[in-house]
This record gives structure tokens, C-alpha cells and sequence, in this order.
């Protein structure tokens, strides 16, 4: 797991904990943080059929081995005992470079003004404490190197977001139960949830380097001067175009552009991008570089080298291929963008409405990932619109949505 083990191992159990709570809660029918579709993290209860389809096909190499057991099934009994823990470190590794590590770039950044950068984030961390868990806190006070300050940023929202459902459960529950949701209740959620973000944009301009490039600097001021935007950070001349390219094509689409657009490898962990709103109208998008993304998966990759997880390997490759519905390099960055003309979605009791049965054909074609709730599914439809084209069905649900 390299470095970032000193604060890492020491809450590893919390974090399976509060990734197993994300992922699975039945009391979250809404996702209150936006992510930009990333495949899922492989957990062991996943790999056990790969356990068991490598310990029914062991043959033992020579007699002895088998004489050591008083019987065949003893022993392949034995080899899927042992044999799960090793491959649950490769696949352990997978996951802690592809949706958690950033790059050793990333970390020299973080490097420069260390201390300051990190006493200023603890700072705004423990300001508003109420929605974070007495073992978050801890790790956030604990900060003693850049990998320690890289997950308590990336783990933030998702901590908050865990907060937030414990915090309005009844008034959660209560919605799928059928019950109205007050004008009350509602402001306060959107509050909190404010907040939360308005603390990660101030905790990743406080660790963001200016840009040196001349070209992005020019590129940056641009967009401050000609579209009143507050904070940009676009680090490459690469991801300036990109956003270049983004901004023309949604303006076409009459999307509104957020006020802060920041390109940073302190993204949520297993996001790529996010879009986090301020008030009904100010927006904060923050996207991780194709850089960045790049270097993870390919590092990511290289952890898994079994040949037990050969064919798990080949699954994740293949959903890393069709994991966009268009083959753009503008595809995150368009999806970003058009949860910034989502207002409305924003509602607690219009996240909950079902879709209505004339659409589920078109539903159950979009990924797995659409499906997670209607601003993601919105986003992806019109994402694909924008770049491509729609079949009729689909279009006629993104009608619907709009």
C-alpha cells in the first residue's frame, strides 16, 4: 500500500466500514455526492467464486502433499484457506491505487508548505466537526505526511455524505415511506450539504499550487474575466483545451458554467470528477487530470499479477472499455458540467421519484452506474446527446428528466 500506510492501516477497518455504508445503505435512495462513473472497487465477497474455482482445481504435485491431509477434499479445503489471503492483498492493492493513492506528482505538490497546508486544513476541518465521526477527526489530527493529508481530502465528502444520512435518517425514511419532506427539512439539508462543500473548495484551494505554464495561466484568466468565474486551476495545457472544448459545447446546450473549475488529483475517492453546488445557482466542478486517472489505472494494473485473478483481471479491463457510453475525451468533463444545470434535482423528494414504467426499457439499457440515482442518470443521457446521438426511447427519458 506504500507510504500512505501510516494513517491508512490505522483506519482501514473504519473505511471498509464507511465505503460498505456508501455503497449498500437502504436508508440512501439518493446519492448526495455527484460522481463521474468510475467502476467499482472489487471486494472479497466478489473474488470467492475465483477462490473456490482455483481451490477445486488444485492437484497436488506430488504424493506426499496429499498424504499431509487425510484426503483429497482436506486438502483443496486447505489451498482455498490459504490461497484467498494472498489474492486478497493483490486485489487490496488494485483498489488503494486506483480509487485512493495519488500520484507521487500529486504528493511532492503536497510537499511544498507542508505544515501550512496542513494546519490550514485541519482547521477548516474541525470548524464544522458535527457531521464527521469521532474516527475521521482523530485521523485528521493525526496528519504527519502528504499521503496522510491526500486521504483526509479525498475521504472527506465521502465522510460528510455518511454524516448527512445518519443526521436526517427519519426524514430520509420517512420519504420512502411515503411521507412529504418539510420546507424545513429541506433547507437544513441543503445546508449542511452547502457546507460540506463549501469546506472542500476552500481545504483543495488551500493544498492547490498556482500553474506555472504560461499557456494555462492565460487560459485560466480568461475564463475568470469573460465568465466571472472565482477560482480556476487548470494545471496543463492539456486539460485547459479540454475545458476550452467543454465550455463550448455546453454553452451550445445552454448549461450553465459553474463559478470554480478546478482540474486536482484530491477528488473523491472513487470519482473522477464531481460537481458540487454552493447554492441553486454557484457551482464548483473539480476534475481529476487524464494524466492522473491514467497513471492510476495503469498502476492500479500492475498489482494484480495471480494467475488466479487472470480472468477477474480481463472483467475489470473490459468494463474499463465500455465504461463511458461514448468514446469522447470529453465525456467526464461534459458529464461534470450538466449537473450544473440541475437545480431542481437537487430537491430531496424529486432525487426519491421513481421512473415511470413507460421508460424502464430505456432505463435498464443505461450502465449500472446511470441507474445509481436521476441527476447520474440525466447527466449520462444528456452527456451522450451533447456528443453523440440518442435512440428514440432514450431520448424520450431524457425528455422526461429534463
Amino acid at each position: 500500500m506504500g507510504k500512505i500506510n501510516s494513517i491508512y492501516t490505522k483506519g482501514k477497518t473504519y473505511f471498509k466500514r464507511f465505503f460498505a455504508l456508501s455503497e449498500k445503505s437502504v436508508e440512501k435512495p439518493v446519492s448526495i455526492v455527484d460522481k463521474a462513473a468510475e467502476p467499482q472497487k472489487v471486494y472479497s465477497k466478489q473474488i470467492e467464486a475465483y477462490y473456490r474455482r482455483y481451490g477445486k482445481a488444485v492437484k497436488p504435485k506430488q504424493a506426499g502433499e496429499i498424504q499431509e491431509c487425510s484426503n483429497l477434499e482436506k486438502y483443496v479445503t486447505k489451498q482455498i484457506e490459504q490461497v484467498p489471503k494472498k489474492l486478497e492483498e493483490e486485489v487490496d492493492a488494485y483498489n488503494q491505487r486506483r480509487f485512493v493513492e495519488v500520484s507521487k506528482e500529486a504528493l511532492q505538490e503536497l510537499e511544498h508548505n507542508f505544515e501550512e497546508k496542513k494546519k490550514k486544513v485541519i482547521e477548516i476541518v474541525l470548524a464544522n466537526p458535527e457531521l464527521l465521526s469521532p474516527q475521521y477527526i482523530s485521523m485528521v489530527k493525526r496528519i504527519k505526511t502528504p499521503e496522510d493529508l491526500s486521504l483526509v481530502l479525498r475521504s472527506y465528502i465521502l465522510e460528510c455524505n455518511n454524516g448527512l444520512n445518519k443526521k436526517y435518517r427519519n426524514v430520509i425514511n420517512g420519504l420512502l415511506n411515503g411521507k412529504n419532506v418539510s420546507l424545513k427539512d429541506q433547507q437544513k439539508l441543503f445546508s449542511d450539504e452547502t457546507k460540506n462543500c463549501d469546506a472542500m473548495l476552500e481545504m483543495i484551494k488551500t493544498v492547490t499550487e498556482p500553474s506555472t505554464d504560461k499557456r494555462v495561466i492565460q487560459v485560466e484568466n480568461f475564463l475568470k474575466q469573460t465568465y466571472g468565474m472565482d477560482y480556476v486551476h487548470l494545471e496543463r495545457a492539456e486539460e485547459a483545451k479540454k475545458i476550452l472544448e467543454t465550455i463550448k459545447l455546453v454553452q451550445k446546450h445552454n448549461i450553465p458554467l459553474p463559478k470554480n473549475i478546478i482540474i486536482t488529483p484530491y477528488t473523491s475517492i472513487q470519482t473522477g470528477g464531481q460537481n458540487m453546488a454552493h447554492s441553486a445557482t454557484n457551482y464548483t466542478i473539480m476534475i481529476s487530470s487524464q494524466k492522473e486517472r491514467n497513471k492510476a489505472i495503469e498502476e492500479a494494473y500492475k498489482k494484480i499479477v495471480s494467475p488466479e485473478l487472470e480472468e477477474m483481471k480481463r472483467g475489470l479491463l473490459k468494463q474499463d472499455e465500455n465504461l463511458y457510453p461514448t468514446h469522447s475525451l470529453l465525456h467526464l468533463y461534459v458529464h461534470e458540467f450538466t449537473h450544473s444545470d440541475q437545480a431542481v434535482e437537487l430537491l430531496l423528494p424529486v432525487k426519491a421519484v421513481p421512473i415511470p414504467v413507460k421508460y424502464i426499457d430505456a432505463y435498464n439499457k443505461m450502465s449500472d452506474y446511470a441507474k445509481t440515482s436521476r441527476r447520474e442518470l440525466q447527466a449520462e443521457l444528456r452527456t451522450k446527446y451533447i456528443l453523440d446521438s440518442l435512440s428514440e426511447d432514450k431520448k424520450a427519458l431524457l425528455d422526461y428528466l429534463s
